[in-house]
């Protein structure tokens, strides 16, 4: 994505929003699809929070567009 998106008057976050309850989860067994996409919303949570910080730290009011890529 980044490739593509690069030369565009655009500012991106990409980050990996975890999906199975870590990157590196599996769908097989019980438990594994109960907890499918359980913590999502607390990598979103925290690439806002970042955002948030970043521009603070550094005095920028620009807005960003996030971009998560995760199992969906």
């Amino acid at each position: 994505f980044y490739a593509m998106l690069q030369d565009q008057p655009y500012n991106f976050l990409f980050f990996d929003a975890r999906g199975h309850h870590e990157s590196d989860g599996c769908l097989f067994g019980y438990q594994a699809l109960q907890d499918y996409c359980s913590c999502e919303y607390l990598d979103i949570r925290a690439a806002i929070d970042y955002i948030n910080s970043y521009n603070t730290e550094h005095n920028l009011s620009q807005t960003i567009i996030l971009h998560g890529i995760c199992s969906g």
